[in-house]
């Protein structure tokens, strides 16, 4: 089985492919990646886990592989948000 952090695209494959950015695999042995939640980002290959976006940016969807950057005069109130607030 493929270790945790890469996938079998296909049930019974050996050739383990490494999770993509914006994705993550936290057990060995998986057939898919799994998107990081809004509010949470991962820019590495082969990600176990997904990074909490810091205060002042945000991820307002699933997947991200960057956090957005607050606009000017904006922030956000806690880590891990997925919009911004005044």
């Amino acid at each position: 089985p493929c270790p945790a952090g890469y996938y079998a695209g296909e049930e019974g494959s050996s050739a383990c492919t490494a999770c993509p950015t914006g994705t993550y695999g936290n057990t060995a042995a998986m057939s898919e990646c799994r998107n990081c939640s809004s509010g949470l980002h991962n820019s590495e290959v082969s990600a176990t886990a997904c990074s909490y976006c810091p205060i002042g940016t945000y991820a307002p969807s699933e997947g991200m592989e960057v956090c957005t950057d607050c606009p000017s005069m904006m922030t956000t109130k806690v880590v891990a948000s997925d919009s911004v607030a005044a």
